[in-house]
């Protein structure tokens, strides 16, 4: 029988290398290895029957889980809207407004979510600004490639070898610097 500990990688791939709380990406707060956990939604105390239950677990970051903790609501704060979102079951978005970089709460239990788990904390509003700036990067860079598509075609019409060796070589620096910008906010980071 498996541990939930073995289930990590899987989990990585599932979450999309990013914390099922805050959407907190493995490259911004330092990779899995040290910055990411399992988080068993239906706490391990109360419900040890699903310690290794795979639809129990959630790839977190150090501070979500922390956060989170061992935390389960009694039937009184369930009425009072006081329940963690599942990531694997809960529409964030019918709950929170993550549109800005401060996350504003939609309905009660958003709104308890956010102070629960610190969602609109200062780290993660500096997270998802530096996020945004970076993707407004990636962007302008990704809307020069036609042009220079369109630059390498023509000196190559021209038989101008040189000068369309030169673009091709700034064609490619172009193309690692995404690639460098996409590794700082996306994907897997061990």
């Amino acid at each position: 029988m498996a541990t939930y500990r073995t289930y990590k990688p899987r989990l990585r791939i599932d979450f999309n290398y990013s914390c099922g709380y805050c959407k907190a990406n493995e490259p911004e707060i330092g990779g899995a290895k040290n910055s990411f956990q399992i988080d068993h939604y239906q706490p391990k105390k109360e419900f040890p029957e699903l310690i290794n239950n795979y639809e129990n677990l959630i790839y977190a970051c150090r501070a979500c889980n922390q956060y989170k903790g061992d935390y389960w609501p009694t039937p009184f704060e369930s009425l009072l809207q006081k329940i963690i979102l599942n990531p694997r079951v809960d529409n964030l978005e019918k709950h929170i407004d993550l549109r800005n970089f401060e996350w504003m709460a939609k309905t009660l239990r958003g709104k308890w979510n956010i102070l629960k788990l610190r969602l609109a904390s200062e780290p993660h509003i500096t997270r998802r600004k530096d996020r945004a700036k970076i993707q407004q990067m990636i962007k302008k860079l990704l809307d020069k490639i036609p042009t220079f598509q369109k630059e390498i075609l023509d000196l190559e019409t021209k038989g101008d070898i040189l000068n369309c060796q030169k673009l091709r070589q700034e064609y490619e620096e172009h193309l690692e610097d995404i690639n460098t910008l996409k590794r700082k906010i996306e994907g897997p980071m061990e």
